[in-house]
């Protein structure tokens, strides 16, 4: 007679592109996380995603890992709580077990399935935005811009809004004013945030100090502006003298450039 039956069920808890989210975030624990080097196998190649734990005063060592085959835990600790020194043992004790498994069965290196509600899009690290090419890209601090997972309806909408590209003068270093020669720009990407403290940032921020005038060098007085002679008022000469209206016509020339020379309280 059978008293009890326990058939198992399952039903799904989250959405398959948050599931794949999270375990791709894992894996980076152990590429370059609180569990490299401790975990990768070193004689089987196997992806693997998991996260590391500790309690106060180290008195607790966790690890949780997965591969596309096994999920195993490990606890590392005391009956009576202290700290505890070596904080690596647990991981190497986890790894040893999982590659052993894996090895003996044989089993195929196969990466986590990417289900297809997973899109990519190109973000500027320093918005989270989506990056802007030839300024993300571009700014002083180095490229800002790297390829992201998302799932499909989450994509970021908005344009980079923290960097900022302006000309310079090479001549003054000033910012470019509309006289600047072209050959005398060079454009450069600031980054434009508020800062309580000084960070790693702050040397890249847009200038506010003396350096964010315009250029006092080049100015409206310092360029020769152009003049656009109108055709339509320039007398015509017939090329054959025989023909056309014979009324002598006076030649006249283009009035010349006028050079604005600077002020008193001109550079």
């Amino acid at each position: 007679k059978v008293i009890l039956s326990n058939e198992p069920s399952s039903k799904q808890v989250i959405y398959t592109s948050t599931a794949w989210l999270l375990t791709n975030a894992m894996e980076d624990t152990i590429k370059r996380g609180t569990a490299y080097p401790s975990i990768g196998f070193r004689n089987y190649s196997m992806p693997i995603a998991g996260k590391t734990g500790t309690s106060t005063k180290d008195y607790d060592l966790w690890f949780v890992g997965y591969t596309p085959y096994y999920t195993s835990a490990i606890w590392t600790g005391f009956d009576n709580p202290f700290s505890q020194k070596e904080k690596s043992y647990h991981k190497v004790l986890w790894r040893s077990i999982m590659e052993e498994i894996h090895s003996t069965l044989k089993l195929e290196n196969k990466a986590f399935v990417k289900p297809d509600s997973i899109v990519t899009a190109k973000i500027c690290t320093k918005s989270g935005q989506l990056a802007v090419a030839g300024v993300c890209d571009k700014a002083l601090s180095g490229d800002c811009t790297r390829t992201e997972y998302f799932a499909k309806g989450t994509v970021p909408t908005q344009t980079c809004t923290v960097h900022q590209k302006v000309s310079i003068c090479k001549v003054s270093g000033y910012f470019a004013s509309p006289y600047c020669p072209l050959e005398s720009l060079v454009e450069k990407v600031y980054l434009i945030k508020d800062e309580m403290n000084p960070t790693d940032d702050t040397k890249y921020l847009l200038p506010t100090n003396d350096i964010a005038t315009i250029c006092p060098i080049h100015s409206e007085g310092t360029i020769a502006p152009t003049t656009d002679v109108d055709d339509s008022e320039t007398p015509v000469v017939p090329e054959n003298p025989d023909e056309g209206d014979m009324t002598p016509v006076e030649q006249t020339t283009p009035p010349p450039v006028l050079i604005i020379p600077p002020t008193d309280n001109q550079p």
